[in-house]
């Protein structure tokens, strides 16, 4: 890619030296989280051409990302201490007084650590992949998500934390002593915006770690390069069918605001298709609803057969990947968003949008560039509320393209951060590689 620095090599031995970067906690089945992984990836690749990337999902799922990483499948469930049951965390912090509980799972933790230190040996530098809050007690997921870098952390490799949601935290609980250790062991801790920033310095005021940028799919626009001509022929025909002035439309068939909360998928299918009809009276051109994550199709399925005019509502086939709907998304006139990355997607684009907020991470991500006072609403809100957000943001859409542009380039500007974090890493593994610290690197034979 332009501006990759060339090969890396030993002098003295003729060889290349490959950075070996594993990027762990991976999330799939969802276009957004794919989006984050490639773009990191094309990141890395953009910063020098002798690096390989290795993906560790966090569960066993498909990633449908770039072909040229390397999806560690064999290595699902390997580290003991993912697989504790969450019932085990919520009992120690129930049950147990808060010392021992800490000290039960330490102990659990490191017997985990200890048995699968080989997890990250091979690695030169290992992420955290970019993600929603899961580093908090939304998910219960946090001690999960931290294993891969306390193992990166024993056995002395560079790690970081980039582009993620944080919190919210709780009081108190049994694991908070090993969280603070491996997140103040971190080389750097970014997160998406101000808000995640804050539950951080709360729950841990002492990590001088961290700071708050914005999501990275900011830092590098989609591309079709590379993509099969026989599916770029499909979606180029499906696309003009479609035209230029439909209203694009993604749906959230998960909680609000917390997992947790109550979520009645019926009652809210039937308020959505509702609005849909709202948004078909007001607007000419087609609806095209877009399958954001893996399980999105039924409800998709379901809103086209029961809005009052089925024959304007298409769904954009499943099987394209993120970079397919990014690009759709920047052909649509306006778009109707209740997920956070359909809503950069959009921004990105420079396409005017309504947002339906879902979690506190879109929110802050929409006030961070400027975009705060632009028509919103929430997804546990009545139908009205959500027309009426329609009816402003559908008036108002010159308007808003204007501001979306702009926030657009601000946000890529504020997103460049991520590129200079991994050169910087880059730079000081080179530098170790020219001390002669050789002990763990695998030198290639040049060709």
């Amino acid at each position: 890619m332009n501006g990759a620095i060339g090969n890396e090599r030993d002098g003295a031995a003729g060889k290349v030296l490959q950075w070996r970067v594993l990027i762990a906690n991976a999330w799939g089945g969802n276009r957004g989280d794919e989006a984050m992984l490639n773009t990191l990836n094309r990141l890395l690749k953009s910063i020098t051409g002798e690096v390989s990337v290795s993906v560790l999902p966090f569960r066993n799922e498909d990633l449908d990302i770039d072909a040229d990483m390397r999806v560690e499948r064999s290595r699902i469930g390997e580290y003991w201490y993912a697989e504790i049951p969450r019932g085990m965390h919520s009992a120690l912090n129930a049950r147990v007084p808060r010392k021992l509980a800490r000290i039960v799972t330490t102990t659990l933790h490191r017997a985990g650590s200890l048995a699968d230190e080989s997890l990250v040996r091979p690695y030169d530098l290992i992420l955290s992949a970019p993600q929603g809050p899961t580093l908090g007690d939304m998910y219960s997921a946090k001690e999960r998500i931290v294993e891969p870098l306390r193992l990166a952390q024993r056995v002395g490799k560079p790690y970081m934390i980039l582009a993620v949601s944080a919190g919210p935290f709780e009081a108190s609980t049994a694991s908070d002593g090993l969280v603070q250790s491996v997140l103040q062991g971190a080389s750097r801790i970014v997160v998406r915006e101000e808000v995640s920033l804050g539950h951080l310095r709360q729950k841990f005021p002492s990590l001088a770690n961290v700071e708050a940028a914005i999501d990275i799919v900011y830092a590098s626009r989609w591309s079709l390069t590379g993509k099969p001509e026989p599916e770029r022929r499909a979606y180029e025909d499906f696309m003009a069918d479609i035209g230029g002035d439909a209203v694009g439309v993604c749906i959230s068939m998960t909680p609000a605001r917390k997992p947790t909360n109550p979520f009645d998928r019926e009652a809210y299918l039937r308020q959505f298709c509702a609005l849909m009809d709202h948004v078909l009276s007001r607007s000419a051109g087609r609806l095209l609803l877009f399958p954001h994550l893996a399980f999105d199709m039924p409800a998709l399925e379901q809103i086209r057969a029961a809005v009052s005019q089925p024959q304007r509502v298409s769904i954009l086939p499943p099987n394209l990947d993120s970079d397919f709907q990014r690009d759709a998304i920047s052909r649509t006139g306006f778009f109707i968003s209740s997920r956070y990355h359909p809503t950069i997607f959009a921004i990105q684009a420079g396409v005017p949008f309504m947002c339906i907020k879902n979690q506190f991470k879109v929110e802050g991500m929409m006030e961070k560039i400027g975009l705060g006072a632009i028509p919103s609403c929430w997804q546990d809100e009545s139908l009205d509320r959500f027309k009426d957000t329609f009816d402003a943001c559908w008036r108002e859409r010159d308007g808003i393209r204007s501001q979306v542009r702009v926030a657009s380039e601000q946000a890529g500007s504020i997103a460049s951060i991520y590129r200079e974090v991994l050169a910087r890493a880059h730079r000081e593994w080179l530098g170790r590689m020219t001390d002669g610290d050789m002990t763990d690197v695998r030198a290639v034979d040049a060709a």
